[in-house]
């Protein structure tokens, strides 16, 4: 979580456009202020959260965070979110 508190502030300004975080072990806490970070971000495209372990909490941080990219490429394979909350 550490970690992504300090990248998310320099993901707000980047023009990245994919962003490739699976395994990486930043849990929903990490991966909800990534997400923050992110809102409205103009070029991301691609994002990849496979295998970050997000549950109900990450799920409903993703469902506010979609409307507000133009992601085209989500990736979350094996995140721990319930089947009932797609």
């Amino acid at each position: 979580l550490d970690g992504s508190n300090s990248l998310a502030p320099a993901l707000a300004s980047s023009k990245l456009d994919t962003l490739v975080l699976s395994r990486s072990g930043i849990g929903a806490k990490g991966a909800i202020a990534i997400l923050k970070a992110l809102s409205g971000h103009a070029s991301l495209k691609t994002l990849h959260l496979d295998f970050v372990k997000l549950g109900t909490t990450g799920a409903a941080a993703i469902a506010s965070f979609i409307p507000t990219s133009v992601v085209s490429e989500l990736s979350l394979a094996s995140t721990g979110i319930p089947d009932d909350k797609w």
